[in-house]
């Protein structure tokens, strides 16, 4: 079917092969339409937006290989070992407490306590090296700066061509944005950047500041804040198999039949809930010659060019896969993390394009939804 201008190719062995083949991209998040105009770009004006750059393989120049690169080496490499840290694990004692103590609702709407402040911090410090207390200042503005706007898109409309109220909001926010690369430059991670860095394409400690911007706002601090709303219980669960409505959610009624001293099993939980209701509804490719798919009964022919959406949220449903209990809550299904698909990735099969956070991210929300599911259990 057609949706927002795309092809959607929903069959299986479509999504399989768009996550595990190389993608030649266009200017779309899913089916929505990203703004040129916002993106991070070069001195030569070139634009550094990884979403929007196709791999060398179909297309590109190396240079989602070498922005990517950057972002991995300078940012995301040591970022599993300050998960251990002092810093990190009184973080996450703090969003514990907070999720006792506040009321619902509260604990993923407060910019004073609870899930917005926390992953502010908590990403800023492992990703940037920043101290949750020395360097508060700093740690403020970015968190005010990630939770502009309404959850769960906060910031991320920026980058997303929708038009707005206020005609000053997105310059309000372009001013926002420098300021906070300026930040990331300042940052102990970025101290040993190369000044002549030919690995990444001479792209500058600047501009991968600015990249990292874009990066934190649509995928860490989005993505987890969605993963959290619904792991956590807070967000209704789509309507499924020709129901009308949103559903009630009941992930916590299921979080405290599981064992949660087992990370393992809290990693299952956490695939189950996103798979009824995954943060990213998808990614998408542009294709490199003309195809003919069946549509409403015809074949109809696409010609190059055409942009593909190959859906997470429909694989994550699909019978053929998940079989006849695709639309019920099990945890411990076969199959289950070798068919998921939340990170841009089958299983953790990809072509270079999956989630550079991933293994953050994993870590990070196993080790909060453990943390509360033994609190709730006192």
């Amino acid at each position: 079917f057609i949706v927002g201008g795309m092809v959607c190719l929903s069959g299986w062995e479509d999504v399989q092969r768009g996550f595990t083949s190389p993608q030649a991209r266009t200017n779309k998040l899913g089916p929505l339409t990203l703004s040129e105009k916002q993106y991070p770009r070069k001195e030569d004006g070139s634009h550094t937006f990884l979403l929007d750059i196709s791999q060398e393989e179909v297309g590109g120049d190396g240079s989602h290989r070498a922005y990517r690169d950057a972002f991995i080496k300078y940012i995301v490499e040591g970022a599993e070992e300050a998960q251990n840290d002092t810093a990190s694990q009184k973080l996450m004692e703090q969003v514990t407490k907070d999720f006792q103590e506040m009321k619902d609702g509260e604990f993923f709407t407060s910019k004073e306590r609870g899930l917005v402040p926390f992953l502010s911090d908590y990403l800023h410090h492992i990703l940037f090296g920043f101290d949750p207390v020395k360097d508060r200042k700093d740690l403020d503005f970015l968190l005010n700066h990630y939770s502009q706007g309404a959850p769960p898109a906060f910031t991320s409309m920026y980058y997303i061509n929708v038009p707005t109220k206020n005609g000053s909001a997105k310059d309000d926010t372009k001013k926002s944005v420098e300021k906070n690369s300026k930040i990331y430059e300042m940052s102990p991670k970025l101290a040993n950047y190369p000044k002549d860095a030919t690995e990444f394409k001479n792209l500058s400690k600047a501009e991968l500041c600015e990249l990292a911007v874009a990066i934190i706002t649509i995928a860490a601090y989005v993505g987890s804040y969605y993963t959290f709303n619904v792991c956590l219980g807070n967000k209704p669960t789509p309507a499924h198999d020709g129901e009308v409505e949103e559903k009630p959610n009941m992930n916590l009624s299921y979080l405290d039949t599981i064992d949660i001293k087992d990370p393992e099993e809290v990693f299952l939980y956490i695939l189950e809930c996103l798979r009824l209701d995954p943060p990213v509804g998808g990614g998408h490719n542009v294709a490199q010659e003309p195809f003919t798919v069946k549509m409403l009964g015809k074949d109809r022919t696409f010609p190059a060019g055409t942009p593909i959406l190959i859906p997470i949220n429909l694989s994550s449903i699909n019978e053929n896969v998940f079989g006849d209990t695709t639309f019920e809550w099990d945890h411990k299904r076969p199959n289950l993390k070798e068919y998921s698909t939340h990170f841009q990735c089958v299983g953790r099969n990809h072509h270079g394009r999956i989630c550079p956070g991933a293994n953050i991210v994993v870590r990070m929300a196993t080790e909060v939804i453990q943390r509360i599911g033994e609190a709730r259990r006192q």
